[in-house]
């Protein structure tokens, strides 16, 4: 019988060692085999594979936010850096936005578990959702400004046209949608149709989670897969500074980098983004299945 500890921390570093492994390993192949390299879909590859790896990193940089593990802080920054290096060569924009949204997030779960009283707490949320408001109002108000500066043209690289297909197909048939998989899967009817219509060979998704999951699963799979989601999404909540380790926040900055990445790209109905939701759920039922008092040394499981 062996037993040993699971810990939101363990968790938090494997995610780091992932990106970390996946960045090497793609700079090796794109320095030895620059020619392969580009239909491996590393570094300079094709386009649905930089965003995978952008995404991958974007993941690895949002728990390495954290400084469990590390005990030496040079450690944390040089892999934090290696990671943004990584996914400003991949061209991601989604997945450096995500960085700077993961960051604000750290910031405020920060300063929340800083503040002792009930109404500090509550003047400092309205004060993060006022400003994310206010975020995002200037990002629509000046998005041609935003985007010419990131060297993006208007359409997000395509992508208003097929959001704009894609809910025209949904509007069709709105409940039930077109089956789970059954839309962009290779070879499939669907997905041809609307690369042909689109004369958009990269319209492999429909670039925005939310659309796709209404695509796919229709209304009624909407409210459950969201039900789902929210339901993990206040137990992340709850769970913020119920130890004293850093990684108490983990699960909600997880779930948070989830609904925010999944505006520009589809991850709700990825493998890999099932997986960070999976993740996130081990994470928050670790913490909140036990008492406080055990709750910083992880949940014993014998194997």
């Amino acid at each position: 019988m062996i037993a040993r500890h699971l810990s939101a921390e363990e968790v938090g570093v494997s995610l780091i060692y992932v990106g970390v492994t996946a960045l090497t390993a793609s700079l090796i192949l794109e320095i030895a085999a620059p020619g392969k390299a580009l239909d491996a879909g590393m570094l300079s590859g094709i386009y649905s594979h930089k965003n995978i790896l952008g995404f991958m990193l974007s993941i690895a940089f949002t728990a390495n936010l954290y400084a469990f593990a590390f005990r030496k802080i040079w450690v944390k920054y040089a892999i934090g850096l290696f990671l943004l290096l990584g996914i400003y060569r991949t061209d991601s924009t989604t997945a450096m936005l995500a960085c700077v949204f993961s960051a604000a997030i750290v910031s405020y779960l920060r300063l929340h578990s800083k503040i002792v009283s009930r109404s500090g707490r509550t003047v400092l949320t309205l004060t993060m959702l006022a400003f994310t408001a206010f975020v995002l109002d200037t990002i629509l108000n000046e998005s041609g400004t935003i985007l010419s500066l990131l060297g993006k043209s208007p359409t997000l690289s395509a992508r208003t046209g097929i959001w704009e297909f894609v809910t025209h197909l949904w509007l069709q048939q709105p409940w039930n949608g077109y089956g789970f998989g059954a839309v962009w899967s290779d070879g499939s009817p669907m997905r041809v149709f609307i690369q042909e219509s689109l004369r958009n060979p990269a319209a492999t998704h429909a670039h925005n989670g939310y659309l796709d999951v209404l695509l796919q699963t229709g209304i009624v799979g909407a409210l459950t897969f969201f039900c789902l989601i929210l339901s993990i999404f206040v137990k992340a909540w709850k769970t913020i500074g119920v130890t004293s380790q850093a990684s108490s926040g983990l699960p909600f900055a997880l779930i948070s980098f989830m609904l925010f990445y999944n505006v520009a790209e589809s991850r709700f109905y990825n493998p890999a983004g099932w997986a960070v939701i999976i993740i996130a759920s081990i994470c928050v039922n670790v913490m909140s299945a036990h008492k406080p008092n055990i709750r910083s040394k992880g949940v014993r499981i014998t194997l």
